[in-house]
């Protein structure tokens, strides 16, 4: 995975000083317009070789203007990807907590600590791979679009089970709609505990509406996890994320036990 690899610290560091040089080569260009040029600086006792790396300098001031701009740009793309430091304090706490909800020795992959982040407008499968449709053009599934706000999951407990793969629908217009157990607790702003569902796949008829009915999730979305074997969680816990007075995400843990521990 590109975040948090080596690659994605480098860049990182990189970042920074894509952005001071892009910041004084763009004060540099605007100084080296405003210089008197020519006879004038023959005029003022200009050394010949300071003239000569000014004219040449002045010649190509559009073409630094321009590379100003690109390490500008290319500095703050690289910084949107995250300061990799806080991404692997954020892993850490999540596997501690992992550690600590789950102590009755399974596999941890049974058990995990999910990380949704609300995002207004999704750019979905091209960046996070997150999709809700098979459609990779239409990421969203049918009748939803890019912008009608979405939980997307930004990261996971463990090493095994951080493939995250599907973002829930969370229109602030329309709090019943939103998706999932992540979006039950964003939309209710307090704690959801789900336990006792039914285990999937199962020759029951009922159990798959059951399921999809109690977890908020639409049934085309239980039917794409189990026809990939998906193992399904037979017990949620949801609590919502507030940074600064307004709901930043959702801190979602699911266990394939039929019960989890208090949050």
């Amino acid at each position: 995975m590109f975040k948090g690899s080596g690659l994605h610290r480098f860049l990182y560091k990189l970042s920074g000083w894509l952005i001071t040089g892009g910041s004084l080569i763009s004060m540099v260009t605007g100084i080296i317009i405003q210089l008197p040029v020519g006879q004038v600086a023959l005029d003022k006792g200009w050394p010949s070789l300071v003239i000569l790396i000014y004219s040449w300098l002045a010649d190509r001031s559009i073409w630094l203007f321009i590379g100003a701009v690109g390490f500008w740009l290319l500095g703050h793309l690289f910084r949107w990807t995250g300061d990799p430091a806080t991404r692997e304090h954020i892993q850490f706490l999540l596997n501690k907590f992992q550690e600590k909800a789950f102590q009755n020795g399974e596999g941890v992959h049974h058990h995990r600590v999910t990380l949704f982040k609300y995002k207004r407008c999704w750019r979905g499968y091209w960046l996070s791979k997150a999709v809700r449709s098979d459609n990779k053009w239409w990421p969203w599934g049918s009748g939803y679009w890019l912008c009608s706000g979405w939980l997307v999951p930004v990261m996971r407990s463990g090493h095994t089970s951080t493939r995250m793969t599907t973002a829930f629908l969370a229109p602030q217009g329309d709090p019943d709609l939103a998706e999932g157990v992540a979006g039950m607790a964003w939309s209710r702003n307090s704690t959801v505990v789900l336990e006792n569902l039914p285990e999937l796949p199962s020759s029951k008829k009922k159990a798959k509406p059951e399921y999809a009915t109690k977890t908020s999730t639409p049934p085309d979305l239980v039917e794409r996890y189990l026809a990939r074997g998906v193992p399904m969680a037979r017990s949620f816990g949801a609590t919502p994320i507030e940074v600064n007075n307004k709901i930043w995400g959702v801190l979602v843990l699911d266990s394939r036990n039929s019960d989890v521990p208090p949050i």
